[in-house]
């Protein structure tokens, strides 16, 4: 199959596979056939080799460590409560949102004393492709950089302690729900990868909604060196019914690399599941060095 067709399908894969799986349990059932009961298991395997989890862990060894909380806020939520009630109680170093609209912008106006250092709502700078960050400790250098097609990548330095400098690279690429949208996309990603290539700093992140499966090819060849670790964070649904991480699909998405401390690395990521309002869930990633 084509890489475009995978692109405009493989989000929602999980879903046509639980739908089989589970129509193929209830035949097996119906029928008391041990030959289909075989196939069901090993259709099983299938869809649970596509699903991510809702949690994963590294090996790595993480004594100093910054909490930094990605959500795509999606524009029709209208319950920001939950989440900002995670972020009064678990204080993440570095928040990047996507889809915000200024009256979700303004929902965050009063945590402007725990998160001091922001970009995006302010005059000239507005919401770039409806982003918005919120830090604990120093951001600097913030732009953005325009592509040809509209779209836009905030670019900067994070600096979540003193004489450490992350190179920041937030992108909410669109979703490839047709062919044009999956060339827009893929030509992000591209750029995306060509700015952190550029970048003058050792330490670099790449974060946001990329709209792209972590059981993709593009997936598996974008930042080259590159760590990530994807995790279930897209549902489908703005449904506050809470769907299993076996029926989402990993697209938001987290990568960094050190040039000279191969230390700094993700240490886990979770899915906060339980946080609705959005077609996604929020996703707080544990990075130490």
């Amino acid at each position: 199959m084509s890489e475009a067709w995978w692109a405009e399908n493989l989000t929602a894969i999980p879903f046509i596979l639980l739908a089989v799986y589970i129509a193929l349990s209830l035949i097996s059932v119906l029928l008391k056939d041990r030959y289909l009961l075989v196939v069901n298991i090993s259709f099983g395997l299938l869809f649970f080799s596509f699903t991510p989890n809702s949690k994963a862990v590294t090996e790595q060894t993480c004594s100093d460590t910054v909490t930094v909380a990605q959500y795509n806020l999606a524009f029709e939520n209208t319950n920001l409560k939950q989440f900002v009630e995670y972020l009064e109680k678990a204080k993440p170093d570095l928040v990047v949102m996507q889809e915000v609209s200024p009256e979700h912008g303004q929902a965050f106006a009063h945590l402007s004393n725990l998160y001091p250092h922001r970009y995006g709502g302010q005059p000239k700078v507005g919401y770039p492709s409806n982003q918005l960050i919120l830090s604990r400790h120093l951001l600097y250098g913030m732009s953005v950089f325009r592509t040809p097609d509209g779209q836009n990548i905030i670019r900067g330095i994070w600096q979540p302690r003193s004489g450490i400098d992350i190179g920041l690279l937030a992108a909410h690429p669109p979703s490839p729900r047709n062919k044009a949208l999956w060339y827009r996309r893929d030509a992000l990603i591209r750029t995306v990868e060509y700015l952190a290539n550029s970048s003058a700093v050792e330490k670099n992140m790449v974060i946001g909604d990329f709209n792209l499966s972590a059981s993709s090819p593009t997936y598996k060849n974008a930042f080259t060196g590159y760590q990530s670790l994807p995790v279930a964070s897209w549902k489908g649904t703005r449904s506050d019914f809470q769907v299993p991480a076996i029926a989402m699909a990993s697209i938001d998405h987290l990568w960094v690399k050190s040039e000279g401390d191969s230390r700094f690395s993700i240490c886990a990521r979770e899915a906060l599941v339980e946080i609705n309002g959005s077609d996604h869930v929020p996703v707080e990633t544990l990075i130490g060095w």
